[in-house]
């Protein structure tokens, strides 16, 4: 059932914008997508960053625009808090209700609006601004003092009654506990894309471990690698990287000499059905990551008969049942990752009944459920008689 409310979805990610389109995270998008059915009002507000055009091949089609001042960094939003204000302003004048995702880069804004607003938070600053990898010394200190700051800041705003709130996760649920706040895990796949556990068979060839994202500290890049050297070498494995190529991982090692022989890279993929090939052809996802909200590619993954590994950061505890439909271990414990990607390895059986859980499992964890969390808040907001949510 439609709605004639006005809702306008403010994005902390940036877009692609040409004089006619906007190109966007296709993952990010299905959800927009998913409230523009329902309310065909919908407006996308959005930061256009040039540097895209390669990384951004969704086009979204929405009812209306709004293009954000650049904002590539927090200082930098600060700097431009004044004509972000000016523009939510505008937003909310023309809206009934305004959807902003957190980390906002221009925290102070959205604090003068009185319209009900759903505030999305997708990660956890306070955690990402003490992982000792990234962030050491003065630059540390300095660090975790902005991330105070921002807290704060959403503190007052998450408060305000005007406003609900939505956290990836249980941890930043406990965060703003004391706000009208919904934890839930993020998710982009259709119940209909989940693949039947039929489909799952044994596997040949080297055993392909999977890694998605940046290789960056953050995601725990480093924890990966320092954990496969770890792997007994009667194993036959290969390592499949996803976000980025051969020469940008050599130029993050230039100071020593790395092993590649074992190596495939297959550059950025975005969200699309050429990654779902990819899950479907790996033995196991690794993620790794030292700061996390409720990532989508666990999802993705177990929506795909791939098993998954992961970190206990952040909210990836709320998306795994740990030794039932995908396994974790302490963050940044690299030994603890190798025993269990050993474990896999020699036990096929194990990594196949992890891969039938997860099927299981996610089937509690597609688009249509956590669109159905914001369609219920908004309803709430704006009074909206109780509607037949989507399954």
């Amino acid at each position: 059932m439609q709605s004639t409310a006005k809702i306008a979805f403010v994005t902390l990610r940036d877009s692609y914008i040409t004089d006619t389109d906007c190109y966007h995270d296709k993952s990010n998008a299905r959800l927009v997508e998913g409230l523009n059915a329902i309310y065909p009002g919908l407006s996308f507000v959005t930061y256009q960053d040039a540097t895209r055009r390669k990384s951004y091949n969704h086009k979204l089609v929405v009812q209306r625009l709004y293009v954000l001042p650049f904002v590539n960094t927090f200082l930098n939003g600060i700097l431009k808090s004044l004509a972000v204000y000016r523009m939510l302003k505008r937003v909310e004048a023309e809206h009934d209700l305004l959807i902003i995702q957190y980390p906002f880069k221009t925290p102070f804004a959205p604090l003068f609006l009185s319209k009900p607003v759903i505030c999305h938070i997708c990660s956890n600053l306070l955690s990402a601004s003490t992982n000792p990898a990234k962030y050491s010394g003065v630059v540390g200190l300095a660090a975790r003092a902005y991330a105070q700051l921002l807290h704060f800041w959403n503190l007052i705003m998450f408060k305000r009654a005007n406003v609900r709130v939505v956290a990836n996760g249980s941890e930043l649920a406990a965060l703003y506990r004391k706000s009208r706040i919904t934890a839930a895990v993020s998710s982009s796949v259709k119940a209909s894309e989940i693949i039947p556990p039929g489909e799952i068979q044994r596997r040949k060839g080297p055993f392909n471990i999977l890694f998605v994202g940046r290789p960056s500290l953050e995601k725990g890049f480093d924890i990966l690698l320092d954990a496969v050297r770890k792997i007994p070498h009667e194993f036959d494995f290969r390592l499949v990287f996803v976000g980025f190529n051969r020469e940008e991982f050599l130029g993050l090692h230039q100071d020593r000499p790395v092993d590649t022989s074992k190596m495939q890279f297959l550059g950025y993929i975005p969200f699309s059905e050429r990654l779902f090939d990819i899950y479907r052809s790996s033995h196991v996802l690794v993620l790794p990551s030292r700061s996390e909200g409720t990532p989508r590619v666990l999802v993705e993954a177990r929506a795909m008969g791939c098993p998954v590994v992961a970190s206990n950061a952040g909210g990836i505890p709320d998306s795994i049942a740990d030794g039932t439909d995908g396994m974790m271990f302490p963050t940044g414990d690299s030994s603890a990752l190798a025993a269990i990607l050993s474990e896999l390895l020699a036990n096929e059986d194990r990594r196949l009944e992890l891969a039938i859980n997860g099927i299981q499992r996610v089937r509690t964890m597609t688009l249509e459920n956590f669109l159905n969390i914001f369609v219920r808040i908004i309803d709430e907001q704006l009074g909206i008689n109780e509607r037949q949510l989507h399954s």
